[in-house]
Protein backbone atom coordinates (compact mmCIF):
# COMPACT_ATOMS: atom_id res chain seq x y z
CA UNK A 1 0.00 0.00 0.00
CA UNK A 2 1.54 2.77 -1.25
CA UNK A 3 -0.73 5.61 -2.27
CA UNK A 4 -0.32 7.84 1.00
CA UNK A 5 -4.55 8.68 0.86
CA UNK A 6 -5.08 4.91 1.42
CA UNK A 7 -2.01 4.79 4.09
CA UNK A 8 -4.15 7.40 5.98
CA UNK A 9 -7.71 5.61 4.98
CA UNK A 10 -6.10 2.51 7.22
CA UNK A 11 -4.60 4.69 9.99
CA UNK A 12 -7.98 6.46 10.66
CA UNK A 13 -10.07 3.33 10.24
CA UNK A 14 -8.39 1.75 13.14
CA UNK A 15 -8.51 5.25 15.09
CA UNK A 16 -12.04 5.62 14.53
CA UNK A 17 -12.59 1.91 16.39
CA UNK A 18 -10.31 2.53 18.65
CA UNK A 19 -11.38 6.02 19.93
CA UNK A 20 -15.30 4.72 19.87
CA UNK A 21 -14.17 1.24 22.44
CA UNK A 22 -12.20 3.90 24.05
CA UNK A 23 -15.18 6.36 24.79
CA UNK A 24 -17.30 3.30 25.83
CA UNK A 25 -14.83 2.09 28.20
CA UNK A 26 -14.13 5.27 29.89
CA UNK A 27 -18.02 5.60 30.44
CA UNK A 28 -18.39 2.12 31.70
CA UNK A 29 -15.70 2.19 33.94
CA UNK A 30 -16.92 5.72 35.60
CA UNK A 31 -20.13 3.64 36.34
CA UNK A 32 -18.05 0.76 37.71
CA UNK A 33 -14.07 0.37 38.20
CA UNK A 34 -14.55 -3.31 38.60
CA UNK A 35 -16.27 -4.44 34.93
CA UNK A 36 -14.54 -6.13 32.24
CA UNK A 37 -14.58 -5.55 29.13
CA UNK A 38 -14.44 -8.07 26.32
CA UNK A 39 -14.78 -7.09 22.58
CA UNK A 40 -14.36 -9.38 19.63
CA UNK A 41 -12.27 -8.53 16.74
CA UNK A 42 -10.60 -11.53 16.47
CA UNK A 43 -7.00 -12.50 17.03
CA UNK A 44 -3.68 -12.53 14.69
CA UNK A 45 -5.47 -15.10 12.08
CA UNK A 46 -2.70 -14.55 9.77
CA UNK A 47 -4.00 -11.39 7.82
CA UNK A 48 -4.13 -7.68 7.50
CA UNK A 49 -6.71 -7.06 10.06
CA UNK A 50 -5.99 -3.02 9.64
CA UNK A 51 -7.20 -3.03 6.42
CA UNK A 52 -9.98 -5.67 6.40
CA UNK A 53 -11.36 -4.43 9.41
CA UNK A 54 -9.21 -1.11 10.87
CA UNK A 55 -8.07 -2.84 13.58
CA UNK A 56 -4.86 -2.52 15.08
CA UNK A 57 -4.79 -5.46 18.03
CA UNK A 58 -1.83 -3.52 20.70
CA UNK A 59 -4.23 -0.27 20.48
CA UNK A 60 -7.88 -1.86 20.28
CA UNK A 61 -6.75 -3.72 23.32
CA UNK A 62 -5.51 -0.67 26.11
CA UNK A 63 -8.97 -0.56 27.02
CA UNK A 64 -9.99 -4.34 27.26
CA UNK A 65 -9.42 -7.30 29.44
CA UNK A 66 -10.91 -9.81 27.15
CA UNK A 67 -11.55 -10.78 23.37
CA UNK A 68 -12.53 -13.12 21.69
CA UNK A 69 -11.40 -15.05 18.57
CA UNK A 70 -13.78 -17.34 16.32
CA UNK A 71 -11.42 -18.78 13.79
CA UNK A 72 -10.60 -22.46 13.11
CA UNK A 73 -6.97 -22.58 14.63
CA UNK A 74 -7.95 -25.50 17.20
CA UNK A 75 -4.53 -27.20 18.10
CA UNK A 76 -3.47 -30.00 15.87
CA UNK A 77 -0.77 -31.74 13.56
CA UNK A 78 -1.25 -31.29 10.01
CA UNK A 79 1.05 -31.63 6.71
CA UNK A 80 3.93 -30.79 9.14
CA UNK A 81 2.44 -27.90 10.72
CA UNK A 82 1.34 -27.22 14.35
CA UNK A 83 -1.32 -25.26 14.23
CA UNK A 84 -2.79 -23.33 16.82
CA UNK A 85 -4.01 -20.11 18.97
CA UNK A 86 -0.65 -19.50 20.03
CA UNK A 87 -0.43 -16.25 18.55
CA UNK A 88 -3.54 -15.16 20.24
CA UNK A 89 -2.52 -16.35 23.29
CA UNK A 90 1.12 -14.37 23.04
CA UNK A 91 -1.25 -11.42 21.83
CA UNK A 92 -2.86 -11.20 24.79
CA UNK A 93 0.24 -11.72 27.39
CA UNK A 94 2.04 -9.08 25.57
CA UNK A 95 -1.57 -6.35 25.89
CA UNK A 96 -2.46 -7.99 29.34
CA UNK A 97 -5.63 -9.82 28.35
CA UNK A 98 -7.43 -13.05 28.78
CA UNK A 99 -8.21 -14.68 25.31
CA UNK A 100 -11.51 -16.27 25.20
CA UNK A 101 -12.08 -19.11 22.22
CA UNK A 102 -14.05 -22.30 21.96
CA UNK A 103 -12.55 -25.36 24.04
CA UNK A 104 -13.60 -29.07 23.46
CA UNK A 105 -11.26 -31.22 23.36
CA UNK A 106 -8.21 -31.90 26.03
CA UNK A 107 -5.65 -30.23 23.33
CA UNK A 108 -7.92 -26.68 23.07
CA UNK A 109 -7.71 -26.59 27.14
CA UNK A 110 -4.11 -27.90 27.18
CA UNK A 111 -2.96 -24.95 24.37
CA UNK A 112 -4.92 -22.58 26.37
CA UNK A 113 -3.39 -23.30 30.13
CA UNK A 114 0.05 -23.47 29.05
CA UNK A 115 -0.25 -19.95 27.32
CA UNK A 116 -3.53 -18.16 28.81
CA UNK A 117 -2.80 -19.02 32.47
CA UNK A 118 -6.27 -19.58 32.59
CA UNK A 119 -9.00 -21.91 31.32
CA UNK A 120 -10.63 -20.02 29.16
CA UNK A 121 -14.79 -20.35 27.46
CA UNK A 122 -16.10 -23.51 29.46
CA UNK A 123 -19.92 -23.30 27.56
CA UNK A 124 -23.36 -22.12 28.63
CA UNK A 125 -23.91 -25.72 30.96
CA UNK A 126 -22.09 -27.02 33.90
CA UNK A 127 -19.23 -28.13 33.23
CA UNK A 128 -18.70 -31.79 33.20
CA UNK A 129 -16.47 -34.62 30.76
CA UNK A 130 -12.84 -32.71 29.76
CA UNK A 131 -14.25 -29.10 30.81
CA UNK A 132 -14.18 -30.63 34.23
CA UNK A 133 -11.62 -32.52 34.59
CA UNK A 134 -9.00 -29.20 33.34
CA UNK A 135 -11.09 -27.10 35.25
CA UNK A 136 -10.37 -29.22 38.14
CA UNK A 137 -6.99 -29.34 38.00
CA UNK A 138 -6.57 -25.72 36.71
CA UNK A 139 -8.29 -24.73 40.31
CA UNK A 140 -5.83 -27.54 42.41
CA UNK A 141 -2.60 -25.83 41.00
CA UNK A 142 -4.06 -22.19 39.80
CA UNK A 143 -0.80 -21.09 42.00
CA UNK A 144 0.86 -22.33 39.43
CA UNK A 145 -0.72 -19.87 36.83
CA UNK A 146 -0.76 -16.96 39.05
CA UNK A 147 1.96 -14.32 39.94
CA UNK A 148 4.21 -15.46 37.10
CA UNK A 149 6.24 -13.62 34.86
CA UNK A 150 6.89 -15.01 30.64
CA UNK A 151 10.57 -15.96 30.74
CA UNK A 152 10.97 -15.41 26.99
CA UNK A 153 13.82 -13.95 25.71
CA UNK A 154 13.21 -13.68 22.06
CA UNK A 155 10.63 -11.99 20.36
CA UNK A 156 8.78 -11.49 16.66
CA UNK A 157 8.27 -7.65 16.11
CA UNK A 158 5.29 -6.89 13.73
CA UNK A 159 5.23 -3.20 13.64
CA UNK A 160 2.04 -1.03 12.77
CA UNK A 161 3.61 0.22 9.29
CA UNK A 162 5.27 -2.85 7.96
CA UNK A 163 2.04 -5.16 8.69
CA UNK A 164 -0.75 -2.18 7.80
CA UNK A 165 1.02 -0.99 4.86
CA UNK A 166 1.65 -4.70 3.02
CA UNK A 167 -0.99 -7.76 2.93
CA UNK A 168 1.27 -10.33 1.19
CA UNK A 169 4.88 -10.33 2.13
CA UNK A 170 5.12 -9.23 5.59
CA UNK A 171 2.01 -11.28 6.59
CA UNK A 172 3.95 -14.52 5.40
CA UNK A 173 7.10 -14.24 6.35
CA UNK A 174 5.90 -13.02 10.37
CA UNK A 175 3.69 -15.98 9.89
CA UNK A 176 6.39 -18.72 8.72
CA UNK A 177 8.91 -16.76 11.46
CA UNK A 178 6.53 -17.42 14.17
CA UNK A 179 5.90 -20.99 13.18
CA UNK A 180 9.92 -21.82 13.44
CA UNK A 181 10.02 -20.34 16.72
CA UNK A 182 6.93 -22.39 17.83
CA UNK A 183 7.59 -25.83 16.77
CA UNK A 184 11.58 -25.29 17.58
CA UNK A 185 10.26 -25.15 21.11
CA UNK A 186 12.43 -21.61 21.48
CA UNK A 187 9.92 -19.62 23.61
CA UNK A 188 8.95 -16.32 22.63
CA UNK A 189 6.57 -13.08 23.23
CA UNK A 190 4.85 -11.07 19.82
CA UNK A 191 5.31 -7.50 20.24
CA UNK A 192 4.42 -4.37 18.65
CA UNK A 193 5.73 -1.29 18.31
CA UNK A 194 4.66 -0.20 21.91
CA UNK A 195 6.88 -1.68 23.42
CA UNK A 196 9.88 -0.81 21.65
CA UNK A 197 10.97 0.80 25.06
CA UNK A 198 11.10 -2.43 27.08
CA UNK A 199 13.55 -4.14 24.43
CA UNK A 200 16.48 -5.05 27.01
CA UNK A 201 14.23 -7.50 28.62
CA UNK A 202 14.85 -9.97 25.66
CA UNK A 203 17.75 -11.24 24.13
CA UNK A 204 16.81 -11.43 20.43
CA UNK A 205 14.64 -9.97 18.70
CA UNK A 206 13.30 -11.28 15.09
CA UNK A 207 12.34 -8.56 12.44
CA UNK A 208 10.69 -10.71 9.34
CA UNK A 209 10.38 -8.71 6.66
CA UNK A 210 9.61 -5.43 8.51
CA UNK A 211 10.48 -3.41 5.59
CA UNK A 212 8.72 -0.02 7.12
CA UNK A 213 10.06 1.34 10.17
CA UNK A 214 9.85 4.86 11.71
CA UNK A 215 12.95 6.33 13.01
CA UNK A 216 12.52 5.69 16.46
CA UNK A 217 12.17 2.14 15.76
CA UNK A 218 14.98 2.21 13.53
CA UNK A 219 16.57 4.50 16.76
CA UNK A 220 14.86 1.61 19.45
CA UNK A 221 16.72 -1.50 17.24
CA UNK A 222 20.56 -0.40 16.88
CA UNK A 223 20.43 1.15 20.86
CA UNK A 224 19.29 -2.71 21.72
CA UNK A 225 21.97 -3.90 19.44
CA UNK A 226 24.60 -1.81 20.98
CA UNK A 227 23.69 -2.54 24.69
CA UNK A 228 24.16 -6.26 23.69
CA UNK A 229 21.00 -7.49 22.29
CA UNK A 230 20.96 -9.68 18.91
CA UNK A 231 18.80 -8.89 15.88
CA UNK A 232 17.66 -11.76 13.20
CA UNK A 233 16.16 -9.38 10.18
CA UNK A 234 14.89 -10.95 7.11
CA UNK A 235 14.32 -10.04 3.07
CA UNK A 236 13.45 -6.03 3.10
CA UNK A 237 13.45 -5.04 6.28
CA UNK A 238 13.99 -1.52 7.30
CA UNK A 239 14.05 -0.65 3.68
CA UNK A 240 11.17 1.92 4.00
CA UNK A 241 10.46 4.60 6.81
CA UNK A 242 7.11 4.80 8.49
CA UNK A 243 5.42 5.61 5.34
CA UNK A 244 6.80 3.00 3.27
CA UNK A 245 9.23 5.30 1.43
CA UNK A 246 12.14 4.52 0.44
CA UNK A 247 15.10 4.99 2.60
CA UNK A 248 18.87 6.10 1.45
CA UNK A 249 19.81 3.24 3.28
CA UNK A 250 18.13 -0.25 4.52
CA UNK A 251 18.61 -0.82 8.39
CA UNK A 252 21.19 -3.40 6.87
CA UNK A 253 23.40 -0.97 5.65
CA UNK A 254 23.26 1.50 8.26
CA UNK A 255 23.88 -0.40 11.11
CA UNK A 256 27.24 -1.65 8.49
CA UNK A 257 28.06 0.77 6.03
CA UNK A 258 31.57 -0.58 5.38
CA UNK A 259 31.52 -3.50 4.66
CA UNK A 260 29.14 -6.29 2.89
CA UNK A 261 28.05 -4.87 -0.61
CA UNK A 262 25.90 -7.93 -0.48
CA UNK A 263 23.78 -6.11 1.29
CA UNK A 264 23.28 -2.80 -0.38
CA UNK A 265 19.81 -1.88 -1.59
CA UNK A 266 20.02 -2.09 -5.40
CA UNK A 267 22.59 -5.46 -4.59
CA UNK A 268 21.40 -8.79 -5.64
CA UNK A 269 19.86 -11.12 -2.28
CA UNK A 270 22.67 -12.71 -0.99
CA UNK A 271 22.31 -16.50 -0.96
CA UNK A 272 24.01 -17.42 2.35
CA UNK A 273 23.35 -15.43 5.85
CA UNK A 274 25.29 -12.27 6.63
CA UNK A 275 26.34 -11.65 10.27
CA UNK A 276 28.17 -8.70 11.55
CA UNK A 277 29.00 -7.56 15.32
CA UNK A 278 27.11 -3.70 16.22
CA UNK A 279 28.19 -2.01 19.33
CA UNK A 280 28.05 -4.95 22.15
CA UNK A 281 25.74 -7.19 20.45
CA UNK A 282 24.80 -8.72 16.88
CA UNK A 283 23.36 -8.81 13.98
CA UNK A 284 22.40 -11.71 11.11
CA UNK A 285 20.81 -11.14 7.63
CA UNK A 286 18.86 -13.59 5.87
CA UNK A 287 18.15 -12.92 1.95
CA UNK A 288 14.59 -14.76 3.05
CA UNK A 289 12.17 -17.19 4.49
CA UNK A 290 11.79 -19.50 1.60
CA UNK A 291 8.05 -20.24 1.55
CA UNK A 292 7.21 -23.77 0.17
CA UNK A 293 5.29 -24.42 -2.72
CA UNK A 294 1.61 -24.64 -2.49
CA UNK A 295 -1.07 -21.65 -1.88
CA UNK A 296 -0.95 -18.94 -0.19
CA UNK A 297 -3.97 -18.42 2.05
CA UNK A 298 -4.61 -15.73 4.27
CA UNK A 299 -7.55 -14.63 6.47
CA UNK A 300 -9.48 -16.55 8.93
CA UNK A 301 -8.78 -19.86 7.07
CA UNK A 302 -5.05 -19.06 6.59
CA UNK A 303 -2.98 -21.84 5.75
CA UNK A 304 0.19 -21.88 8.24
CA UNK A 305 3.60 -23.26 6.89
CA UNK A 306 7.12 -24.03 7.97
CA UNK A 307 9.52 -22.16 5.71
CA UNK A 308 12.09 -24.25 3.63
CA UNK A 309 15.10 -22.96 5.70
CA UNK A 310 13.71 -22.76 9.43
CA UNK A 311 16.78 -24.50 9.64
CA UNK A 312 18.61 -21.58 9.28
CA UNK A 313 15.98 -18.94 11.36
CA UNK A 314 16.64 -21.15 14.50
CA UNK A 315 20.50 -21.38 14.19
CA UNK A 316 20.45 -17.78 13.57
CA UNK A 317 18.49 -17.04 16.62
CA UNK A 318 20.74 -18.78 19.08
CA UNK A 319 23.97 -17.27 17.38
CA UNK A 320 22.15 -14.11 17.31
CA UNK A 321 21.65 -14.52 21.33
CA UNK A 322 25.34 -14.53 21.88
CA UNK A 323 24.84 -16.87 25.08
CA UNK A 324 22.36 -19.79 26.14
CA UNK A 325 18.47 -19.08 26.69
CA UNK A 326 17.23 -19.62 29.98
CA UNK A 327 15.30 -22.98 28.38
CA UNK A 328 16.10 -24.99 25.61
CA UNK A 329 14.35 -27.80 24.39
CA UNK A 330 15.02 -30.82 22.19
CA UNK A 331 11.56 -32.31 21.52
CA UNK A 332 9.41 -33.19 18.50
CA UNK A 333 8.14 -30.55 15.93
CA UNK A 334 4.72 -31.09 17.80
CA UNK A 335 5.69 -30.55 21.02
CA UNK A 336 4.75 -26.86 22.29
CA UNK A 337 6.17 -25.46 25.19
CA UNK A 338 5.92 -22.25 27.22
CA UNK A 339 8.21 -21.21 30.35
CA UNK A 340 7.22 -19.00 33.16
CA UNK A 341 9.13 -17.63 36.09
CA UNK A 342 7.88 -17.36 40.04
CA UNK A 343 10.03 -16.12 42.81
CA UNK A 344 11.51 -19.49 44.13
CA UNK A 345 10.50 -22.07 41.14
CA UNK A 346 10.61 -21.96 37.16
CA UNK A 347 7.37 -23.40 35.71
CA UNK A 348 6.95 -25.06 32.07
CA UNK A 349 4.20 -25.87 30.35
CA UNK A 350 4.52 -28.88 27.47
CA UNK A 351 1.64 -29.81 25.62
CA UNK A 352 0.86 -31.85 22.26
CA UNK A 353 -0.29 -30.63 19.22
CA UNK A 354 -1.02 -34.44 17.78
CA UNK A 355 -3.75 -35.94 18.46
CA UNK A 356 -1.65 -39.14 19.46
CA UNK A 357 -0.77 -40.00 23.32
CA UNK A 358 2.75 -40.11 24.66
CA UNK A 359 4.90 -38.26 21.97
CA UNK A 360 8.68 -37.83 22.78
CA UNK A 361 11.39 -38.04 23.97
CA UNK A 362 11.92 -34.15 25.24
CA UNK A 363 14.81 -32.52 26.72
CA UNK A 364 15.27 -30.00 28.69
CA UNK A 365 17.70 -27.90 29.50
CA UNK A 366 17.19 -25.07 32.09
CA UNK A 367 20.67 -22.49 32.30
CA UNK A 368 20.45 -22.32 36.04
CA UNK A 369 20.45 -24.66 39.19
CA UNK A 370 17.36 -26.61 40.74
CA UNK A 371 17.17 -27.81 43.81
CA UNK A 372 14.11 -30.26 43.52
CA UNK A 373 12.21 -30.83 40.23
CA UNK A 374 8.29 -32.37 40.23
CA UNK A 375 5.53 -32.17 37.60
CA UNK A 376 1.97 -32.60 37.45
CA UNK A 377 -1.33 -32.87 35.08
CA UNK A 378 -4.60 -33.64 34.47
CA UNK A 379 -3.24 -37.19 32.40
CA UNK A 380 -2.12 -38.44 35.69
CA UNK A 381 -3.77 -38.73 39.31
CA UNK A 382 -0.86 -37.29 41.83
CA UNK A 383 2.17 -35.23 41.32
CA UNK A 384 5.12 -36.76 40.18
CA UNK A 385 9.12 -36.37 41.41
CA UNK A 386 11.12 -35.65 38.59
CA UNK A 387 15.10 -36.57 38.28
CA UNK A 388 17.11 -34.40 36.53
CA UNK A 389 21.01 -34.04 35.86
CA UNK A 390 23.65 -31.13 36.79
CA UNK A 391 25.96 -30.63 33.65
CA UNK A 392 27.93 -27.39 34.08
CA UNK A 393 25.85 -24.42 34.91
CA UNK A 394 22.64 -25.98 33.07
CA UNK A 395 20.13 -28.36 34.57
CA UNK A 396 19.20 -30.99 32.46
CA UNK A 397 16.04 -33.19 32.63
CA UNK A 398 14.61 -35.97 30.32
CA UNK A 399 11.13 -37.21 29.77
CA UNK A 400 9.96 -40.00 28.39
CA UNK A 401 6.93 -38.80 26.86
CA UNK A 402 3.77 -36.71 27.22
CA UNK A 403 0.23 -37.42 26.94
CA UNK A 404 -1.57 -34.44 26.08
CA UNK A 405 -0.12 -31.72 28.92
CA UNK A 406 2.00 -31.33 31.48
CA UNK A 407 3.45 -28.70 34.10
CA UNK A 408 7.11 -29.38 34.75
CA UNK A 409 8.24 -27.13 38.37
CA UNK A 410 11.66 -26.63 38.52
CA UNK A 411 12.40 -25.27 43.02
CA UNK A 412 14.98 -23.24 42.53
Amino acid sequence: VNDPVIQEWIDFSCWTLTSRLAECARFVRSLNKEIVIEVNPHGLVGSNRAWEAGINHPDLMQYTNVIWTEDDNNPRWENGVAIGKFRHFKLGRTTHNFIMTYCGTPNDFAENLALNRTIGFLGTEIPSGVAKQYLDFWQEYKELYTDAEGAEKVAVLRSYPSMAYNNLETQIAVNMAEQVLQQRQIPFDIIFDQQLGQLSKYSVIVLADQESLSDESVSALKNFVKEGGGIVMTGNTGKYDRWRRLRKESLTEDMQPDANPLLKTNAAKPALPISFNYGKGRVIYLSELKKPEGDIKLGMESVWMMPENANELESSVYWAAGKKLPLEVKAPEWVGVSHDTQATREVIHLFNYRNAPNVGPITLEFNGTVKKAWAVSPDFETRKEISFTKEGSSTVIRISDLAVYEIIVLEK
